[in-house]
């Protein structure tokens, strides 16, 4: 715009910036009007306007000099009383002569300014940044419709408002103008484009991050004139960014080595992470762009690698089991886990390989399957070992119908020794034991130790029933003669028990129990003997059969009771959890151990309502101590096979968990090992729906029954439990702390917790807390006890 200044007399062109601070228009002095008047005419005439508009443009000029004050009413009236009319009508035509193409111009720069200023507008309205302009005193003069919207100002009088008094308008956004106003400070201080970054909420709520360019624009004088910024939002940028920073962080530092390598008929290595040199002993620059078949071993053959192509072909991945080859030509085994990369057209453009060294842990498992086979004092086969040689015996014989004898063999007075002289004198002497019953029994016999004093001979290709009973007198003869150990002369005694397929069992489990119930039958009557079941031991059976029927009516008669045990922390010795055990008090009989009813309700399908009972009583226990404020990570509790295998064992649990309101990961469910082994696909499906309902899971008396790595991998465990058979000889049997020391490395190695059963002494203790064994439970710690004495100890600080 034109104006003219009645100091300077000079015309200058004022601007958006100066715009709104006013305009101050004075007339030249008169007497310049005369001399440059015929000059102004003419240019006017010739360049500007026709008459219509030369005299709106006159009128125009004359109104505005009435205006600014040149010509008032008073100088007017003035002029006519005093007879200067001609003057002033001279003046006021040269002034519109002079004034007429100068506002002209002002109308067409206007008007031009105006289209120019809407089209640069739209333009700005329609740029996905944030644009503002304010003026030098941090004033907010003009935004765009993007951050109209960011800054939810419809509606809102926030032109010419500071940042002050926009976040009194915008109580919500305070932070926000306050930290603009900071920024455009610091712009104005660098003096030049600065660039900061700044978070703002949209209109939704969600936090938005912008990458704000602040321009500070200047007078020639330097003084401040105006603020431009532009505010580009990042948000997605910097989630990438984020992403990929954990991802590569993720990459590098993932503890199992990362191989990516190209797609195409010749397969090229892209990169590798430091656990995959590592591993593999090559460093990055020695493996990149070459192919991953350096890293064969030659052990598979092509079928091998055929067969992990077409899988990857069809799924999209393949894992398992793979020989590979270090730098230094060491052969070892890992887990390869295979995944093809796809574009959004669904083609392989690269292939991820996860690599993970199992060799410690096939180690362990190896070791582990051959203590687990044979009991470690005597060197005989185990429990498991004998099952698995007797099923075998048992379907030979099927076929040949042959006859199969079962020896139950216990030691008489060994308890004595072994509580007199100690475990190491005991030990000696079941070694000596074992050494003459494989002297009495033949080559084609097969003895077992079944743990403690008890063994078993298996002798198949039978003939007739009398050769059992010869070999048993033999093995009484030889275990009734002195044993000397330490200078000590023992004697003791053998009661055996004998039973015969196919007359008292078609299985191991059958023929074993039979024979022990013979063994049993000689320990009552006269020790020091053998005896074959019969008929005859039918008053025993009698009495499983009474004991069966007391047994249904225990629940219904209150006579079943939890005990509980503490498990605690070997490193300070404070109680973590408990073991819910179950005891019978019989109104006649009194206290009823769970060894002599568990195994017949077992047997006779009482354990489901049996175990539905535990389970309920202590998820209420559990529940209760909580409420009164008992520090109690867990209850444990003892889940039968059959309760697994022969029930919806995972609706049970939920319908506990919602009955008693207990939390889920305050139960903790033991199983055997057996169990997990025996029929593992219903076994696995149920363990994992329990695992969805959050209760925690353990493996119970492991190391004692046939362990899968591949199964036990396979299921969501969260604890191994070592059985107390492994425990009892602590530290002194090196057999044991083979054992034990391999579990706990397996344990750790699968990320599960180790707790140990059994432990008497401190010194036990110590030594488990050496081998890294976390938790333990035991005589040492605590015997059960009712659930009102529990919380004695519960409350009681370690």
């Amino acid at each position: 715009m034109l104006c003219i200044n009645t100091k300077s007399n000079n015309i200058t062109l004022l601007d958006t910036w100066n715009f709104h601070e006013g305009i101050f228009v004075v007339l030249i002095d008169p007497v310049l009007i005369f001399s440059v008047l015929p000059a102004v005419t003419v240019f006017a005439l010739l360049f500007y306007k026709p008459f219509v508009a030369w005299l709106a443009s006159s009128l125009w000029s004359l109104l505005l000099l009435i205006l600014v004050g040149e010509v008032s009413l008073e100088l007017l009236s003035n002029v006519l009383v005093f007879g200067k009319l001609a003057q002033v009508v001279v003046n006021a035509i040269g002034m519109v002569i002079l004034l007429s193409p100068l506002a002209l111009f002002l109308w067409n720069s206007q008007k031009e300014n105006a289209d120019n200023l809407l089209r640069m507008k739209s333009l700005i309205d329609n740029l996905p940044c944030a644009i503002f302009f304010k003026d030098a005193d941090g004033r907010w003069l003009m935004v765009n419709s993007v951050a109209e919207k960011l800054f939810r100002l419809h509606g809102l009088a926030w032109q010419g408002k500071s940042a002050e008094e926009l976040a009194v308008l915008q109580p919500h956004l305070a932070d926000i103008h306050h930290a603009c106003k900071v920024s455009d400070e610091q712009a104005w201080v660098r003096g030049s484009l600065d660039v900061s970054k700044e978070t703002v909420a949209d209109e939704h709520g969600n936090t938005r991050q912008f990458e704000a360019c602040k321009i500070p624009l200047f007078e020639a004088n330097g003084k401040r004139r105006g603020l431009i910024t532009v505010g580009h939002d990042i948000t997605e940028r910097v989630m990438a960014e984020e992403n990929l920073r954990l991802s590569a962080s993720v990459f590098d530092n993932s503890q199992e080595g990362i191989l990516i390598t190209s797609n195409g008929s010749d397969p090229h290595i892209l990169r590798v992470n430091q656990a995959f040199c590592k591993i593999f002993g090559y460093t990055p620059e020695e493996v990149i762009g070459q192919s991953p078949r350096m890293l064969q071993s030659g052990k598979h053959d092509k079928n091998f690698y055929q067969a992990m192509w077409l899988s990857i072909e069809s799924n999209g991945a393949w894992r398992g089991e793979i020989w590979n080859r270090r730098k230094n030509g060491e052969i070892f085994l890992e887990w390869l886990s295979i995944t093809a990369v796809k574009d959004v057209q669904g083609q392989a453009t690269h292939f991820t390989a996860i690599f993970e060294d199992i060799s410690d842990v096939k180690l362990a498992q190896t070791k582990l399957e051959q203590v687990a086979n044979h009991d470690p004092l005597t060197g005989l086969p185990n429990r498991r070992l004998l099952n698995e040689l007797l099923e075998h015996a048992i379907r030979r014989a099927s076929r040949e119908q042959g006859k199969i004898a079962v020896l139950f063999i216990d030691l008489d007075r060994f308890k004595i020794v072994n509580d007199t002289l100690g475990h190491q004198v005991g030990d000696s002497l079941l070694g000596q034991v074992a050494e003459r019953i494989n002297d009495a029994i033949r080559d084609s016999d097969m003895l077992a130790r079944l743990g403690g004093d008890e063994f078993i001979v298996v002798m198949d290709s039978l003939h007739e029933a009398n050769n059992a009973a010869v070999v048993a007198r033999k093995i009484i003869d030889m275990l009734g003669q002195a044993f000397y150990i330490n200078g000590h002369e023992l004697i003791i005694g053998a009661s055996i028990g004998i039973s015969l397929y196919p007359e008292n069992g078609n299985d191991s489990a059958e023929l074993i129990k039979t024979a022990d119930i013979a063994m049993y039958q000689v320990k009552n009557e006269s020790r020091n003997n053998f005896c074959f079941y019969s008929s005859t031991l039918s008053a025993n059976r009698n009495e499983l059969f009474a004991l069966e029927a007391e047994l249904r009516h225990a629940i219904k008669r209150n006579q079943l009771e939890l005990f509980y045990q503490p498990q605690v922390n070997l490193e300070d010795g404070r109680i973590l959890g408990a073991e819910a055990l179950i005891r019978w008090r019989h109104p006649e009989f009194g206290l009823i151990s769970p060894m002599r009813f568990i195994p017949l309700a077992e047997e006779t399908g009482l354990i489901l309502p049996i175990g539905e009972w535990v389970l309920r009583e202590a998820a209420r226990q559990t529940q209760a101590w909580y409420e009164q404020g008992y520090i109690l990570q867990w209850v444990s509790i003892n889940v039968s096979g059959v309760q697994i295998q022969r029930s919806n064992f995972s609706d049970t649990v939920y319908g506990v968990l919602v009955e008693t309101g207990c939390k889920a990961e305050m139960l903790e469910l033991e199983i055997t090992e057996s169990t997990v082994m025996h029929n593992t696909e219903h076994v696995t499906a149920v363990i994992n729906r329990l695992e969805d309902l959050g209760v925690r899971m353990a493996i119970d008396d492991f190391g004692t029954g046939y362990s899968s790595m591949s199964h036990l991998k396979r299921l969501p465990m969260d604890k191994l439990k070592i059985d107390q058979s492994f425990v009892r000889e602590l530290p002194y049997n090196t057999q044991d702390v083979a054992i034990v020391r391999a579990i706990i490395a397996l344990g750790h190695s699968m990320e599960l917790a180790v707790i140990a059963e059994g432990v008497e002494t401190a010194e036990q203790a110590a030594f488990l807390h050496d081998l890294g064994c976390e938790e333990a439970q035991g005589y040492h710690f605590g015997r059960p006890v009712p659930a009102s004495e529990f919380e004695l100890l519960l409350s009681k600080k370690p």
